[in-house]
């Protein structure tokens, strides 16, 4: 329970110091470009894929919109619908987040020797996994 504990700790300081380092947008606006801009799809189902509540995603989607890096399109034959595609603006400020969030992860595992660096990025890469698979159990 404590090294359970003490990895929620980490993963907590971990995504401040990521928030921290993006400059034009917050770390829950990544997540949202991020997943538009690898699978297109409609604002009902992202809201369930970002765990986010549909008011929450809303607001968000609003102030990307606003931005200018994302725009609501229709979907035909489906009045109701509305799909959400990245602007070039918008896929020019993941890019360039990415590339800062990328950056400071290379910083904190600079400070862990290379092999429990390899073993660190196995387990983010499992714990990704894992992620993904508890958001596929949950459709």
């Amino acid at each position: 329970m404590e090294d359970l504990a003490g990895a929620v700790v980490t993963v907590a300081s971990l995504a401040r110091g990521l928030e921290r380092t993006l400059t034009d947008m917050t770390l829950a606006q990544y997540r949202i470009l991020t997943m538009i801009g690898t699978s297109p799809e409609r604002a009902g189902r992202l809201a369930q894929r970002a765990t986010l509540s549909k008011s929450t995603l809303s607001g968000l989607l609003d102030g990307l919109v606003g931005r200018g890096w994302l725009q609501r399109i229709e979907i035909d034959g489906d009045r109701r619908g509305v799909g959400l595609e990245l602007t070039p603006a918008g896929s020019a400020a993941r890019a360039d987040a990415e590339r800062a969030l990328v950056a400071r992860m290379e910083h904190y595992l600079g400070f862990v020797d290379a092999r429990d660096r390899a073993a660190a990025l196995r387990g983010l890469t499992a714990l990704r996994h894992g992620l993904e698979a508890a958001w596929q159990a949950k459709r």
